[in-house]
């Protein structure tokens, strides 16, 4: 008799953990948020490359995907060429979000 066993698609795929799950909400935010000033801009790749004085527009594919890892670095250059702020909401969120647990514990 055959043992039955896992596919191997489903066998090495694992549960992500929360901090995971956050990972990939907030990395596919962040290339909307870029794909949406894009299109705000009317812009092309090529031009948001030109705007970073960058040389591969494969870069703003990858970005674009949703799965790219940003550096800080990577989003302030994003942040000034296409005049939009991608660290500064998300900071703003953290602070509001300590003094609100600061303000329950006393």
């Amino acid at each position: 008799m055959k043992k039955k066993t896992a596919s191997k698609k489903s066998a090495g795929r694992r549960k992500k953990s929360p901090v995971a799950r956050k990972q990939d909400k907030a990395k596919k935010l962040i290339a909307s948020r870029v794909a949406e000033a894009m299109e705000a801009k009317n812009w092309k790749p090529t031009d948001l490359v030109t705007a970073m004085k960058k040389d591969n527009s494969t870069l703003v594919y990858t970005w674009l995907s949703g799965t790219h890892n940003f550096t800080v670095n990577s989003l302030i250059e994003l942040e000034k060429a296409l005049g939009i702020n991608l660290l500064a909401e998300g900071i703003s969120a953290a602070r509001k979000k300590r003094t609100t647990r600061s303000k329950k514990k006393s």
